[in-house]
């Protein structure tokens, strides 16, 4: 009877052994799966720092872009105005022309025609 407690015993002990060398070994594949995560981790943090700074970067860039626009569509506007006002003074040139009493009045309009307001022509 001692003999087959001994081996009973022998036994166990074997069983729970070879559950304890199962365990450690799973509890090694979880810290290296652990250090692996942790890695993962401080790898994507980086990424997403990287990220948010590019992201400022192209927001900045985004705001000059931006800028840059309204301002050229004023110099656009204001390009628009001096072409029309040009177009209405070759367009009452041409008939001060035709009527023969444009010269006085057309020299003092293109003289300043960019700068100052469009004087009125001279009644007839």
């Amino acid at each position: 009877m001692a003999v087959r407690l001994w081996r009973l015993l022998t036994e166990q002990g074997r069983a729970v052994l070879s559950q304890l060398q199962s365990l450690e070994q799973e509890k090694g594949r979880w810290r290296v799966e652990k250090a692996q995560l942790e890695q993962s981790v401080e790898e994507n943090k980086e990424r997403m720092e990287k990220l948010e700074g590019y992201w400022g970067e192209a927001q900045s860039l985004c705001q000059a872009v931006d800028e840059h626009l309204r301002e050229t569509q004023a110099q656009y506007q204001a390009l628009e105005r001096k072409y029309s006002k040009a177009k209405r003074l070759i367009k009452d040139y041409q008939q001060k022309y035709v009527s023969g009493g444009w010269s006085a009045w057309a020299q003092v309009a293109l003289r300043g025609f960019w700068e100052q307001p469009l004087p009125t022509p001279p009644a007839e």
